[in-house]
C-alpha cells in the first residue's frame, strides 16, 4: 500500500494463481490474488500456471511470486489441524467471559471491532477500559436507555452513555464498528461512531462523564468481551456472539487513514465498502493491539484458549491468564520459517534436538541449568544438555538416563548407565515442565547434584559409581551442548532429546534458594505451570547468566530445523547448527499430493520436487509449492489441477426463479408457463465450465456441448420457451443456455443441481407462500444473498421478490438502468459517450468509423468515439506448438475465439471461450490443431 515494511519478518505474502488453458471448452485465465496476512519472510509465494493441452493432460508451469498490493482473501482457518468454515462460532472469539488485555497509557483511542451478535437484548460489552465501574470506557451495544433495540455506544456503567440510533446492530449480522475516543471534549462530541465506514449520529444520554481524564486515565486495564466491574477482569455483561477482528490504535487517525483501514477490514470480510485505497493495521505506528481470527487463534473444540496479537507489541491473551508480575515480559507469537506457529506444537517454534548444537565452553564453576521442555517419549536415554569433552568426563542432564530406563526418571548421567537419578515417573510424555539442575563446585554425587521439577525438589538416588567428583564435570573448557549427548566430544548424535525445548538457561554458579525459586516462578508464570508461591525474578537481573535461549525470541530458522539461535543473556552468543548440512539451491519446490514440500523437521520432504520446467500431469493433482530464496522460504501456494470441472462447479447457484409468470398479453401465441425461467449464477471469483452440470426435479436440463464457461459473478438462464422468453425480454443481451423440459410448479417443488460427477450442489424446495408477489403477480423469486451456504436455499428467509416486474434474468437484481428511447443503451452511457438518449436510431451509428455500431461497442465495453478502441487481435503468430493469438480484454467481459478454413463460405467453429475478469489484461489463445492450411479467426462477444 505504498508504505515500506520496516520489521524483518512483517510481510504480506501474495499467492497469485494463474490458470492458462489452451483447449476448447476449458477455463482460460483465472487470476486470484491471495494475500495471507501474517508474519512472513520477504519471499512471495510462487505462481502456479496450468495449461490444459488435452482432455486429460495438464501442463503445469510455475514462476516466482511478487509481493502484492491488494487486501487479503481469507480462506478457511485450521483449528486443531482441521479446516473450519469462517464465522461458524468456532474460529472467532466467543466471549462468554472477559479476557484482560493490557494497561493503556493516557491517549486518544481508535477502536475497530468486527463482530456478530447472537443476542441484542440487554447490555452487551465488546470492550472495557477501566479500573472500576465509576471510571471506565465500555464499548458495546444496547448500552444506553433503549435496551433490546440494538443500539450501539460507549457506556460508563450506570446507564450513562453516548449511543448510536436504535437498530444499528442486528442479530447474526457481521458488522464493523469504529469508535474514535478523542483526547479533548465531552461526550458525545469527543466520540465518533461508524458502522461499516458510514458515520452514525450519536445521541448523548446521561451526564457528560467522558471528559478527560475519565476514559483515558493512565494504566486502566483493557478487557475484551465483558464489562469489568472490579478492575480485575471479572465477568459482567458479556458479549454473545463472535468477535472476528479487533484493532486498537492509540491515536486519532486522519480521515483518509481511517477510511483506508475500514476498507481493509470490510473488503477482507465481504462487507459493503466504498471505493478507495486500503491500509492494513500494521501500517500505523500507534497500533497497540491487532487480534485477528484468521491467524491469531488457538482453540480446542471451538473454545478459544489463546489469542496472539499481530501488532508489534506481541501480546498473548489466554482465557484464564496467570497473573504476571510487573517485571515479567510480554511474549510475542513465534515466527519460524516466516510463519506464525502455535507454541509447543512440536513442529515449528521450539528446538527439536535431533542433533546436538554446540553452545560454548565453560570454565571451572558450579552450574545451574533451567530447561522448559516436553518429551514425546520417556523411553531410552534422552539428553537435554551435555557438558563434556569426552564420554568419560562429562555432565549430561536428561531423562531415562539411569539403569531403569523407560520409566520416566530424571537425572544427571556420566555416560553408560552411571547416573544420579530422581524417582521413577518424574517425567511424563507430552507434558510441559520446568526442570532445574544444579551442581556445586565441591563434593561428590549425589551430594553435589540437585534437581527440581516445577520448583519441587527431587530426592536423588545414586545409580553407579560416585563419578561426579571434582575434575570430571568441571574441568576447564568443557563444551556445553544442547539437545544430545556428545559421544567422544565429536558432536555426533547419541541419545537425542525427542521433544520440544522451549527455554534453556545456564548460570555459571550455583544460585541461592531465592534466586532459583524466583526464576522458576518467572518461567511458571510465562508458561502457565504450577510452582510453589513466591516472587518472580527475571533471568537478566541475576548475576552470572551465561546463556538464555528462548523459543519466543531466540529462534531463527526454517520450520523446526533450527539453524540459528540468538542468546538473550547479554553475552552475545550466536549458535549455528548443521553447518555442514547440504544447502538447497534457490528455486521453487512443490508436491502433487497436497503435502508441504517443507517437512516438519525443516528439511525437504521426500515427496518434494524442484521445479525446472513445465511438466504434464494426467490425473487430478493437489499442487502445493514454496519458493526458497536466499535461505528463506515463502508462504505456500496451493492449487487444484483437475482434468474435470467438478470442483469449480460447486460455486454455481440458482439465484432467480420465475415459476409463476404474469399472464401472457392478449393475442399472444404463448401460454403463461412459456415465460418461466431459471437463473444460474457463478458466485465465485474463478471461471466455471458448465459442461456436465445437470438440473433435475420438477424440470430437467443438462449443460453440454457449447455452453462453455461462466465468468465470475456472471449468470446464465434456462427457459421454458425460447421464443416466448425473447418476446418478453428483447434486446437485453441475456445469455440463454436453452430450454428445460417440464414446467415449474406454481405451488412449489424440489430442484436438484448436480455437478459433472453427480455430486449434489443444491437440493432445495421452494413454496408459493414464501413471497406472495412472486406467485402470479409478475415478480420473480430472487435469492437475497448468493454467498450463503447451500442449505440456506431451503429457507423462506433467504428469498425475496424481484425489484422489478418480470424479474431480472441474467443480471443482478438491482434497479434497472433507464433507457428512455428503448434502444438497448442506458441513458447514462449515451450521455457519457455523446449520444442522444431520446434518439433510438443512434444505436446503429458508428461515430469513430471503426466498423462497430454503438450498441456493439456498448456490449464489448468499448468507446464509440475512439477508433483505437476496437475488438481485434493484437497479435497472431506461429509457434512451435501452434498458432498463438493475443488480444486485450475489457473488464468483466467474456469472449469467444472462433475459426474457419474458408472465408468465402465460412463454417465457424469455437476454438476457446474466455472468462471475464475485473481488470484489463492480455489474453493469449493457442490453436494447436492448426496445420499447413489457411485458417481464419474471429473474436466475438457471446
Amino acid at each position: 500500500n505504498g508504505r515500506p515494511y520496516t520489521r524483518d519478518a512483517d510481510w504480506l505474502a501474495q499467492n497469485e494463481w494463474m490458470v492458462h488453458t489452451f483447449f476448447p471448452q476449458r477455463s482460460f485465465i483465472t487470476l486470484q490474488q491471495l494475500i495471507k496476512a501474517g508474519l512472513y519472510p520477504p519471499v512471495a509465494a510462487p505462481k502456479i500456471e496450468r495449461r490444459v493441452v488435452g482432455p486429460v493432460d495438464s501442463a503445469i508451469e510455475m514462476r516466482p511470486g511478487v509481493l502484492g498490493q491488494n487486501g487479503p482473501e481469507l480462506r478457511s482457518n485450521t483449528l486443531q489441524g482441521l479446516p473450519v468454515v469462517r464465522f461458524d462460532g468456532n474460529d472467532s472469539l466467543t466471549s462468554a467471559s472477559s479476557l484482560q488485555l493490557f494497561p493503556t497509557r493516557s491517549s486518544p483511542l481508535t477502536v475497530l471491532v468486527l463482530f456478530r451478535s447472537d443476542n441484542i437484548e440487554g447490555q452487551k460489552f465488546l470492550l472495557n477500559h477501566g479500573a472500576g465501574v465509576g471510571v471506565n470506557f465500555e464499548l458495546g451495544y444496547d448500552t444506553g436507555n433503549g435496551s433490546g433495540s440494538g443500539n450501539f455506544g460507549v457506556h460508563r456503567g450506570s446507564g450513562s452513555a453516548s449511543v448510536a440510533p436504535e437498530g444499528t446492530i442486528q442479530n447474526h449480522e457481521f458488522t464493523l464498528m469504529t469508535i474514535e475516543a478523542r483526547s479533548s471534549g465531552v461526550a458525545p462530541t469527543n466520540l465518533v461512531f461508524r458502522k461499516n465506514g458510514v458515520l452514525l449520529t450519536a445521541a448523548r444520554q446521561g451526564s457528560g462523564w467522558l471528559a478527560p481524564p475519565s476514559y483515558n486515565t493512565a494504566h486502566r486495564p483493557l478487557n475484551i468481551g465483558a464489562r469489568d466491574d472490579s478492575g480485575i477482569g471479572s465477568l459482567g455483561s458479556y458479549h454473545v456472539g463472535d468477535i472476528a477482528e479487533l484493532v486498537i490504535l492509540r491515536q486519532e487517525l486522519s480521515t483518509e487513514d481511517r477510511a483506508s483501514l475500514e476498507r481493509y477490514l470490510t473488503q477482507k470480510y465481504g462487507l459493503p465498502a466504498t471505493p478507495g485505497p486500503t491500509l492494513a493495521p500494521d501500517a500505523f505506528q500507534e497500533l497497540y493491539v491487532w487480534l485477528s481470527a484468521d491467524t491469531g487463534i488457538k482453540a480446542s473444540e471451538g473454545t478459544i484458549v489463546e489469542w496472539q496479537d499481530r501488532s508489534t507489541n506481541g501480546f498473548l491473551f489466554m482465557s484464564n491468564p496467570p497473573r504476571l508480575p510487573a517485571t515479567a515480559p510480554e511474549y510475542q507469537l513465534t515466527a519460524a520459517n516466516g510463519q506464525p506457529s502455535a507454541r509447543f506444537d512440536g513442529l515449528t517454534d521450539v528446538l527439536i534436538s535431533h542433533r546436538p548444537i554446540q553452545l560454548f565452553e565453560t570454565t571451572n564453576s558450579g552450574l545451574t541449568v533451567f530447561t522448559v521442555f516436553s518429551t514425546r517419549s520417556a523411553s531410552s536415554p534422552r539428553f537435554l544438555a551435555s557438558h563434556a569433552v569426552g564420554i568419560n568426563a562429562n555432565w549430561e542432564l536428561g531423562y531415562d538416563v539411569g539403569a531403569s530406563a523407560g520409566v520416566g526418571n530424571l537425572g544427571v548421567s556420566r555416560g553408560g548407565q552411571n547416573a544420579v537419578v530422581a524417582p521413577q515417573q518424574t517425567i511424563t510424555s507430552n507434558q510441559l515442565q520446568i526442570v532445574t539442575a544444579q551442581t556445586l563446585p565441591i563434593g561428590v554425587a549425589p551430594n553435589n547434584v540437585r534437581l527440581w521439577k516445577n520448583g519441587i525438589p527431587l530426592n536423588l538416588s545414586i545409580d553407579g559409581s560416585g563419578w561426579l567428583e571434582v575434575g570430571a564435570y568441571r574441568t576447564n573448557h568443557h563444551r556445553m551442548s544442547l539437545g544430545a549427548r556428545l559421544a567422544g566430544g565429536s558432536g555426533q548424535i547419541n541419545g537425542y532429546h525427542d521433544g520440544d525445548l522451549a527455554e534453556f538457561l545456564v548460570f555459571r554458579r550455583d544460585l541461592d534458594q531465592s534466586e532459583r525459586a524466583g526464576i522458576e516462578r518467572y518461567l511458571a508464570d510465562k508458561y502457565g505451570l504450577d510452582v510453589p508461591p513466591g516472587s518472580s525474578r527475571s533471568p537478566e537481573t541475576t548475576a552470572n547468566l551465561e546463556l538464555w535461549l528462548r523459543a519466543d525470541r531466540g529462534i531463527n530458522g526454517p520450520a523446526s530445523r533450527i539453524t540459528r539461535w540468538e542468546d538473550q543473556s547479554g553475552r552475545g552468543h550466536v549458535f549455528v547448527a548443521d553447518t555442514n548440512a547440504p544447502v538447497l539451491p534457490d528455486g521453487i519446490y512443490f508436491t502433487l499430493d497436497g503435502s508441504d514440500p517443507l517437512s516438519a523437521g525443516g528439511v525437504l520432504s521426500a515427496h518434494a520436487q524442484r521445479y525446472d520446467q513445465s511438466f504434464l500431469i494426467r490425473s487430478d493433482a493437489a499442487l502445493l509449492a514454496r519458493e526458497l530464496r536466499d535461505g528463506a522460504w515463502s508462504a505456500p501456494t496451493r492449487s487444484e489441477a483437475s482434468t474435470d470441472q467438478a470442483l469449480p462447479q460447486q460455486a454455481v447457484r440458482i439465484t432467480e426463479l420465475m415459476y409463476h409468470p404474469a399472464p401472457a398479453p392478449l393475442g399472444s401465441p404463448y401460454g403463461d408457463t412459456d415465460f418461466e425461467f431459471i437463473e444460474l449464477k457463478n458466485v465465485s471469483d474463478r471461471c466455471v465450465d458448465l459442461n456436465g452440470l445437470r438440473l433435475t426435479g420438477g424440470v430437467e436440463f443438462a449443460f453440454e456441448g457449447a455452453h462453455g464457461l461462466l465468468a465470475p459473478r456472471s449468470a446464465i438462464v434456462i427457459v421454458n420457451n425460447l421464443h416466448a422468453f425473447a418476446s418478453r425480454y428483447p434486446s437485453r443481451g441475456i445469455r440463454v443456455a436453452g430450454e428445460f423440459a417440464g414446467n415449474l410448479s406454481n405451488g412449489g417443488e424440489r430442484l436438484l443441481l448436480e455437478n459433472i460427477q453427480g455430486k449434489i450442489i443444491l437440493d432445495f424446495s421452494y413454496a408459493d407462500d414464501w413471497v406472495p408477489s412472486s406467485d402470479g403477480a409478475g415478480f420473480s423469486l430472487t435469492v437475497i444473498n448468493d454467498g450463503e451456504p447451500s442449505m440456506a436455499w431451503s429457507n423462506r428467509t433467504a428469498w425475496r421478490s424481484s425489484l422489478t416486474a418480470n424479474g431480472s434474468p441474467g443480471r443482478d437484481d438491482t434497479p434497472e438502468l433507464v433507457d428512455t428511447d428503448g434502444d438497448g443503451l442506458p441513458d447514462t452511457w449515451e450521455t457519457t459517450h455523446k449520444l442522444d438518449f431520446r434518439n433510438s436510431t443512434d444505436a446503429a451509428s458508428d461515430a469513430d468509423q471503426d466498423g462497430m455500431s454503438a450498441i456493439d461497442e456498448y456490449r464489448a465495453g468499448l468507446d464509440p468515439n475512439e477508433s483505437q478502441s476496437v475488438l481485434a487481435f493484437d497479435l497472431v503468430g506461429q509457434t512451435a506448438v501452434g498458432i498463438e493469438l493475443s488480444f486485450r480484454t475489457q473488464p468483466n467481459r467474456g469472449y469467444r475465439v472462433d475459426w474457419t478454413e474458408s472465408i468465402q463460405q465460412p463454417v465457424w467453429r469455437e476454438l476457446e471461450s474466455i472468462c471475464g475478469t475485473p481488470a484489463e489484461r492480455i489474453a493469449i489463445v493457442l490453436d494447436q490443431s492448426a496445420r499447413d492450411r489457411a485458417r481464419f479467426y474471429r473474436l466475438a462477444i457471446p
